[in-house]
């Protein structure tokens, strides 16, 4: 299993005098490495005009031009992240280390026009991913309408001690958020480890309510099929799915 492995300096422990958004995002999640030939033209072959690629298209673009090590992420943070989401889901074996995984998107498409910084990637027992996106930001009076529009979790850079180790929930019909508020920059800061474990227990809920939203659709999708005794009564596929509908 993958070592914690602390002491990175960052752009904020270096006591740089600006400190920008773009910054925090480096430093906290990283910068994705590419192979540049691939990534260039997938952009190419699937961007619309102005830049824009449509979210499930970019986050595919990514993954399959992605040359850093998804499951071993070099930064502190998603380092440390996955490591507590691993010994959450029991996914300890050396053959469970890939089944979770970190893909920093800062500075794509998928940041740029999505508000998405990159995302968790967790391997069901059943083979499917589910994606749980990440968003990363300094913006503590961000209100609970923007929250939602943003990713499913969302990471919080403060020093106020009235809002360190605050965590918040969206919940609506179809959707959960949660915004941690912590200390993700600088490992060697004393609140770093509670707000990774923050962050790993978020994903963990994140990932179990997506595995319920997902089982819920199936069946839906299941009622709503027509079945072969319908179509014998002379019902069309279509009447099928109004009534049940």
């Amino acid at each position: 299993m993958a070592q914690r492995r602390f002491g990175m300096p960052t752009q904020l422990e270096r006591g740089t005098d600006r400190y920008s958004g773009r910054d925090l995002e480096a430093d906290v999640l990283g910068t994705p490495k590419f192979d540049k030939k691939r990534y260039r033209d997938l952009l190419a072959n699937n961007q619309e005009p102005g830049g824009f690629v449509a979210r499930g298209k970019i986050i595919r673009i990514i993954r399959d031009a992605y040359t850093g090590d998804p499951a071993n992420p070099e930064k502190d943070a998603p380092q440390e992240v996955l490591i507590n989401l691993r010994e959450l889901l029991g996914f300890e074996d050396d053959e469970d280390i890939d089944r979770v995984r970190f893909y920093s998107a800062v500075g794509t498409p998928l940041d740029i026009f999505h508000g998405t910084d990159g995302w968790f990637e967790i391997k069901t027992d059943n083979g499917s991913l589910i994606e749980i996106t990440v968003d990363i930001t300094q913006n503590t009076n961000l209100d609970l309408e923007e929250a939602k529009r943003k990713a499913d979790l969302i990471l919080v850079e403060t020093s106020d001690p009235s809002l360190l180790g605050t965590v918040r929930e969206i919940k609506e019909i179809g959707t959960q958020r949660i915004l941690i508020y912590g200390k993700f920059a600088d490992s060697n800061d004393e609140g770093f480890l509670d707000s990774t474990e923050k962050v790993a227990d978020a994903l963990k809920d994140l990932y179990e309510y997506k595995i319920l939203k997902e089982a819920e659709m199936q069946r839906m999708s299941r009622e709503k099929r027509p079945t072969a005794t319908s179509w014998r009564r002379g019902a069309t596929p279509l009447d099928e799915m109004q009534q049940t509908g």
